[in-house]
């Protein structure tokens, strides 16, 4: 199980970059990182593949096919996977994982997902909020106490990026907490920073 604290995502870089990354918030005092490849480190890792819908292309689809499931499980401690109840690959994913020991991260959107788990005894390890905030800039407070009612392994994901989000998610009992762009984001921030300037020479 994962030790109490905050989970750095890192995501969507190159491999150097990604290495680097994982290494300064490892010595920072993260406690596992959520990675889309793999690299050396002696804290947990939480592996995911991530693809884009062609029809929904604001929607992420994490680690959604039991093909993505054996690949990542090769290399991660625990496997991020999809699990709302719009997946057709739920059941074939969770006997997967269950059969073979895989320690899974289910991603859900909402309290209906995690009821679904519930009712048809699905196999995971942590349950996640990553999938909550789809049209939201900032984390689904209501939703995270939803779950801790239900929960207890649950890791508060999704559009934490300040010192203020933290505090809440803590304060209402989330054993763990990841953040992702406010950490690593790093390209983006740099992009919006000059947008806003070349704003200002206009």
């Amino acid at each position: 199980m994962l030790s109490k604290g905050i989970i750095v995502s890192i995501q969507g870089l190159g491999k150097t970059t990604t290495q680097e990354i994982a290494d300064e918030v490892t010595n920072a005092g993260a406690v596992a990182l959520r990675l889309d490849k793999k690299v050396n480190t002696s804290l947990p890792k939480i592996g995911l593949l991530k693809a884009k819908n062609k029809k929904h292309e604001c929607e992420a689809y994490i680690t959604y096919t039991l093909d993505d499931v054996k690949a990542v499980a090769g290399w991660a401690d625990f496997v991020a996977i999809d699990y709302r109840r719009i997946s057709p690959y739920l059941q074939e994913i969770s006997d997967y994982c269950r059969n073979n020991k895989i320690k899974v991260v289910a991603d859900i959107a909402d309290i209906y997902d995690l009821y679904n788990i519930i009712e048809k005894k699905l196999y995971y390890t942590y349950i996640a909020t990553t999938l909550s905030v789809f049209g939201n800039r900032s984390p689904n407070f209501y939703f995270l106490k939803e779950f801790l009612k239900n929960e207890k392994n649950v890791i508060a994901e999704g559009n934490f990026k300040t010192i203020e989000h933290v505090k809440r998610a803590s304060k209402a009992g989330a054993p763990n907490i990841c953040i992702g762009y406010a950490i690593t984001g790093f390209f983006k921030k740099t992009q919006e920073f000059k947008n806003c300037f070349d704003r200002g020479l206009k």
